[in-house]
């Protein structure tokens, strides 16, 4: 994903995926998909909220580039629109 969008041209956007790997990947080591849940994300951000860590604000942007990724990852593996058992859509 990082490359695909360094190729179109969107460089903030592939250094904020990168970061937050980066970050996951300080976090946990390399996770697997499965393992992500509510409890998993709340340790997560209370992890980058430590003192001296991350901003609210950055705790955001990285999260957002979490959520961003899943539901990629879910449209791809269910169909874009399709009911995905255990998820709630907004």
């Amino acid at each position: 994903m990082v490359k695909q969008l360094i190729e179109e041209k969107r460089i903030g956007n592939a250094f904020n995926y990168q970061d937050a790997y980066y970050c996951l990947k300080r976090f946990k080591g390399n996770v697997r998909f499965e393992v992500i849940n509510v409890n998993f994300l709340n340790r997560f951000e209370d992890w980058m909220m430590t003192p001296n860590a991350c901003t609210r604000t950055t705790v955001g942007i990285k999260l957002r580039q979490l959520r961003v990724r899943t539901k990629t990852i879910l449209n791809s593996y269910f169909g874009k629109g399709q009911k995905v058992p255990g998820i709630r859509r907004h």
